[in-house]
C-alpha cells in the first residue's frame, strides 16, 4: 500500500535531519583534530572555517543541495569576528621565538596606544602578508593530505561537489517558463549575482540542463568563486562529454586553483572531441596520467598553426604557458586571441594577469581597466586591479577596487584576507575594526570610489583599440 504523502514528507524530513547530523558530527571531529594542531595556519584556514559554518549550522542539506541558513550564518560571523580579534593577539605571540615581546608590541599597535619602530613593524606585516598568500596554497595541501583524506573519507557524498544555492529562491515559481533567457538577460543588465540565483533555480528544476550549468560556472568564474565554476562545469560535462566551451572552461578554472594535472587533462579532451584538431591528440595516450603538458602543448601549437584565428586555442595556449609560469608567452598568445575576439573581456583580464606576473604592473592595470569597459561588474578583473597596486605597496589606491569587489560579490570572502592586510600595512587600525564586521558599505566614508552595484555603468568600448597590441 503507498504511503500517504504527508508520512513519505515526514520520513524525508528525518533523512533530511540525519544527514545534517552526520555531517555537523563529522565537522566537530574534523575541528577538533585542526584546532589541536600547533601551525598556527591550521587553525586559521579556509577548510576550518567551512567546517564550523557546517557545524555551526549556517549550512546545511535541503533536498540534496547544500543551502545557507541566514540567520546561523550571521551568529557565525559575529562569534568569528571576535575569535578574530583574539587570534590577532595570539598569531603574533606565536611569530617570535621568545613571543613576549611581539605580543606587547602588536596590542600596543592594536589599541593604538605608542608609536610602533617601523622595521619591526615592516617585519611583522611581512610575515601577515606571506601567510595570505599561503593561504590558498595551505587548503589545497590540507585537501589532498591526512586531514583532507580523513575528510574525503568521513563526509557524506552529497556534501563533496555541492554548490551552496539560495535557499528561498523566488525563481522557482512554476509560472517562470525560460529562466535560462530570463538569466541571460540579466547578464546583458549587468546583474551577475541575480543571474546565478535564476540558473540555481533552472538546475534545480532541470538538473539535465548542461548549457545553464556551464553559465552559471562562467559566472562563478567571473566573480573570483572558481572552486563552484569547476562544480558547475564538471556537471555541465557529466551531462554532455562533448560540450567543447565546457572542457575549455574547466582547464581555466583548474588552472586558478592550481590544479594543473586536471587542467591539462581537460585540455587535452577539448583537442580530442573536436573535430578539427582530433587527430593531433590521436597518438596520446587516453590515461589521464601519461597526458604530458609537452605532449599537449605541442599539439595545441600545430592547432594555431592550422587556425591562426581561433581564439580558443590561442587562450588554451596562453593558459598552458601560464601553468608553465612563462608569462611572456601567455601574454603573446592572449593577445592573438584578442586581435580575433577583442570584445571577450575574459581574454582582456588573462591577458593583463599575465603582464602583471611579468611585473609590468602599469600595463597590467591599463589592460584591467580595458576589461571592466567591457564588464564593469567583472569581479575577477577588480580584484586583480586591487591586487597589482598592492604588489608596489599602494594599499590606499588598492582598498577601492578590493571593496568594490566584494560589493559586487558578497561571497568573494577571500578577498576580506587582503584588505584586512592593507589595513595593517598602512597603519589604519580604525579601518581593520570595520574589517571585521564584513560589510564594505561601511568603508563609504574612506573611500567615495565605491560603486553601487544597482547602477553600474554600460559597456563602454571607446577604449578598445588605443592598446598598443594593435600596432604590433
Amino acid at each position: 500500500m503507498e504511503k500517504p504523502l504527508v508520512e513519505v514528507e515526514v520520513e524525508e524530513s528525518k533523512t533530511q535531519d540525519k544527514v545534517n547530523e552526520e555531517v555537523r558530527a563529522t565537522s566537530n571531529s574534523m575541528i577538533e583534530v585542526l584546532s589541536k594542531s600547533t601551525n598556527p595556519k591550521h587553525r586559521n584556514s579556509k577548510f576550518l572555517k567551512f567546517l564550523k559554518k557546517l557545524a555551526h549550522g549556517a549550512y546545511g542539506i535541503e533536498n540534496e543541495a547544500l543551502v545557507k541558513n541566514p540567520e546561523k550564518l550571521e551568529e557565525f560571523r559575529n562569534m568569528e569576528g571576535e575569535r578574530l580579534k583574539e587570534e590577532v593577539v595570539r598569531q603574533a605571540e606565536e611569530k617570535k621565538a621568545s613571543g613576549e615581546e611581539r605580543q606587547k608590541m602588536f596590542e600596543r599597535m592594536w589599541n593604538g596606544e605608542e608609536e610602533i619602530d617601523e622595521q619591526l613593524f615592516q617585519e611583522m606585516m611581512g610575515q601577515w602578508e606571506q601567510e595570505g598568500q599561503d593561504q590558498d596554497e595551505e587548503l589545497r595541501g590540507q585537501l589532498g593530505g591526512p586531514f583532507g583524506s580523513q575528510w574525503q573519507s568521513q563526509v557524506p557524498e552529497i556534501i563533496k561537489d555541492v554548490i551552496p544555492f539560495e535557499p528561498k529562491n523566488t525563481y522557482l515559481d512554476d509560472t517562470l517558463t525560460d529562466r535560462l533567457t530570463l538569466a541571460k538577460e540579466l547578464i546583458d543588465t549587468g546583474r551577475a549575482q541575480e543571474a546565478i540565483v535564476c540558473l540555481q533555480a533552472e538546475v534545480q528544476k532541470n538538473a539535465e540542463n548542461a548549457e545553464a550549468w556551464r553559465l552559471m560556472g562562467q559566472l562563478y568564474q567571473e566573480n573570483d568563486q572558481d572552486e563552484y565554476a569547476i562544480i558547475a562545469f564538471k556537471k555541465a560535462y557529466e551531462i554532455d562529454p562533448y560540450d567543447l566551451d565546457s572542457l575549455l572552461c574547466l582547464g581555466i578554472s583548474c588552472t586558478n586553483e592550481l590544479e594543473q594535472k586536471d587542467a591539462i587533462n581537460h585540455l587535452f579532451h577539448w583537442l580530442k572531441y573536436h573535430p578539427d584538431f582530433n587527430h593531433l591528440v590521436a597518438a596520446i595516450p587516453e590515461s589521464a596520467d601519461n597526458v604530458e603538458l609537452d605532449m599537449v602543448r605541442a599539439a595545441y601549437l600545430e592547432a594555431h598553426a592550422l587556425k591562426p584565428k581561433d581564439s580558443h586555442v590561442a587562450l588554451a595556449l596562453g593558459v598552458l604557458a601560464f601553468i608553465q609560469r612563462n608569462f611572456p608567452d601567455a601574454a603573446r598568445f592572449f593577445e592573438d586571441g584578442i586581435r580575433e575576439n577583442p570584445t571577450d573581456h575574459t581574454l582582456w583580464n588573462k591577458y593583463g594577469a599575465a603582464m602583471a606576473n611579468s611585473q609590468n604592473i602599469p600595463a597590467a592595470l591599463k589592460i584591467y581597466h580595458q576589461a571592466l569597459d567591457l564588464r564593469p561588474n567583472y569581479v575577477r578583473t577588480m580584484a586583480n586591479i586591487g591586487l597589482a597596486y598592492r604588489s608596489q605597496g599602494e594599499y590606499m589606491q588598492s582598498m577601492p577596487y578590493l571593496l568594490n569587489a566584494l560589493l559586487l560579490n558578497p561571497q568573494a570572502t577571500h578577498i576580506w584576507s587582503y584588505i584586512r592586510s592593507s589595513c595593517l600595512q598602512m597603519n589604519r587600525l580604525d579601518l581593520l575594526e570595520k574589517v571585521e564586521q564584513r560589510d564594505p558599505n561601511l568603508f563609504r566614508g574612506d573611500f567615495p570610489q565605491l560603486i553601487d552595484p544597482a547602477r553600474m555603468p554600460k559597456q563602454n568600448l571607446d577604449r578598445l583599440y588605443e592598446n598598443e597590441i594593435w600596432n604590433k
